[in-house]
């Protein structure tokens, strides 16, 4: 597999967890990421969202490796809105090579809704980047 030093990436959910994981890992590798996170409560989560500073915390680590961040709130679930931030990104960064849909949400317990089932679909099943 290619090394991505000077690469761009965009990792979905990147505020923290997994997604934090993954993009501070490419940027210490050398890529540097988009980073789209929603940064919101969601209906019948029953653990905290990250929050904005979660996600400026990311991008700062992000740009301790030496790259750029491009840190964007953006609801995964609103295609348009993705493509939008995606393409803001490219324009800033130049380009994408690499993408990591790791935005998703894992809602339980007995109060859970359509409305937080759909949400969880919508969330862990999107596409990050579509033609």
């Amino acid at each position: 597999m290619a090394k991505p030093d000077g690469n761009v990436a965009v990792v979905s959910g990147a505020a923290r967890g997994q997604g934090r994981s993954h993009a501070v890992e490419l940027a210490a590798a050398g890529a540097s990421v988009i980073a789209p996170d929603i940064c919101a409560d969601l209906e019948g989560d029953t653990y905290p969202p990250a929050r904005p500073e979660d996600l400026e915390e990311t991008a700062r680590l992000i740009e301790k490796a030496g790259v750029r961040a491009r840190p964007t709130i953006v609801d995964v679930r609103e295609r348009s809105a993705v493509r939008n931030a995606i393409a803001q990104g490219v324009q800033a960064l130049g380009r994408l090579d690499i993408v990591v849909a790791d935005a998703g949400i894992a809602p339980m317990g007995k109060c859970q809704t359509i409305r937080s089932w759909s949400d969880t679909i919508d969330t862990d099943l999107v596409g990050v980047f579509q033609r």
